[in-house]
Order: C-alpha cells, then structure tokens, then sequence
C-alpha cells in the first residue's frame, strides 16, 4: 500500500499565490501601451501619408483602409511650436513603424509630421524627444506620448 503524503494548506495556498501573480504580472505587461523607445528599437524608419483621426484619447493615421496609432508629443509642446492638430487633417509623417509580425497596422513614433506644408520636428532621428528636458510632458510618464 502507499502512503499518500499530504501538503500543508499553507502551501498549496502560497503556490497558488505565486501562480497567480505570475498570471496577473503577464496580463498587466500586455495591457501596458508601447513606449515611444520602444518603437525606435523594435521598428523601422518610414514615411507615411494619410488623415489624422481622434480615438479614445490617442491620435490614429488613416492611411488608405489602414488605422495606425501615431505618437504625437504632449499638448504643452504642440502648442509652444505652433502644431494645431485637426482631425481629418492631412498630414505627412515621418518616424518610426512598429507592428507585430503579421499585422498590417501598428504604431508610429513620429519625428517629422508636415501639416499644411510646415514641418514640425517632434524627436531627434534617434527618437529622444524635442521636449526632454524642458519641463514638458512631466506628469505623462504613465501614458503613451501622442
């Protein structure tokens, strides 16, 4: 006959603990947005055309049937070199593309947007952003940058 051999509650309840922080840590890391570093690293430089759409609080490139998120820069830093961004706005966009392997949207780090024939430059072709440094965009660390 065998023995079967008990495990303490206290046990059990931890590894299920532990699993289910596991869980939880790997829902919360697919749930955060892509950083703008992130894209530079991952992506690859492009330009693009297209009309800009307002959603849910984010800027979105409407390139033919395709909808691309587009990362901006903050409001603060819009405003101080003269970019009004309009929806519906037909803008060219220079910067960085990132999309999961076999998705045909993704998102933009823009450097260059031209709006109206001016352009504004947004980041540095490394993607360190125009405004570091000057007190812009502080309290948005937690956000994606449009």
């Amino acid at each position: 006959m065998v023995k079967m051999m008990r495990t303490p509650i206290g046990i059990t309840k931890a590894i299920l603990l532990i699993l289910l922080i596991g869980v939880a840590m790997d829902v919360i890391a697919a749930e955060q947005p892509m950083r703008s570093r992130e894209v530079f690293e991952k992506g690859s430089p492009a330009e693009m055309s297209g009309t800009l759409r307002k959603m849910g609080g984010g800027w979105y490139l409407a390139a033919g049937n395709l909808l691309h998120q587009v990362y901006l820069a903050p409001d603060e830093y819009k405003e101080e070199v003269g970019l009004d961004v309009v929806e519906g706005e037909p803008v060219t966009i220079n910067g960085y593309f990132y999309a999961e392997e076999g998705e045909p949207t993704g998102i933009i780090a823009v450097t260059v947007i031209t709006v109206d024939g001016k352009e504004f430059r947004l980041r540095e072709d490394d993607g360190r952003p125009m405004w570091r440094g000057r007190g812009t965009g502080s309290g948005s660390r937690n956000q994606p940058q449009e």
